[in-house]
């Protein structure tokens, strides 16, 4: 029987068909509860203050909870990484890099299986490369959206790229 690792402090674990998968619960200050599935494949259960039970949503979902995981699985063996290895990197634009942030002048650079960002000290290096690769994004899918817009005979006026964050799939 498989057992997938979750956070720490982790004793609870729902059966899928013959997987065993850990999960864990928080309540907030929300209103209705959901399942998220982690990209290492953690399992969060985010319930209300007033709910009690996690079992019963899991067990409604326990489908979608492992089509997720099978997904990741998938993810993670086209890249030919293990568990362990895909915790370490950076995925990009379907290759996985490994991550160094340096001080020093604006620059990115990819070469030999790194991304290396480097940013003056007072700078946040994340804050640089996320906005370098929110143009990248831009021009790949502008590139993109221009050729399928071509193919399907529709105009689009403006391409938006958004930071989101996306419940239930």
């Amino acid at each position: 029987m498989k057992l997938w690792r979750c956070s720490k402090d982790q004793n609870k674990s729902i059966q899928v068909r013959n997987l065993k998968i850990p999960y864990r619960v928080e309540h907030r200050d929300v209103k209705h509860p959901r399942i998220e599935v982690k990209p290492d494949k953690d399992v969060l259960v985010i319930l209300p203050p007033d709910a009690s039970s996690p079992e019963e949503l899991l067990e409604e979902h326990k489908g979608w909870v492992q089509e997720k995981i099978s997904t990741i699985d998938e993810m993670i063996s086209e890249l030919g990484l293990d568990d362990e290895e895909i915790e370490e990197k950076l995925i990009l634009f379907g290759d996985a890099y490994n991550l160094k942030l340096e001080d020093g002048a604006y620059d990115i650079s990819i070469e030999n299986g790194s991304v290396e960002v480097s940013a003056p000290r007072d700078v946040d290096g994340l804050v640089h490369f996320r906005n370098w690769l929110r143009e990248e994004l831009r021009d790949k899918l502008t590139d993109f959206s221009e050729a399928l817009a071509s193919e399907v005979e529709v105009e689009y006026n403006k391409l938006y790229i958004r930071s989101q964050k996306t419940k239930w799939a």
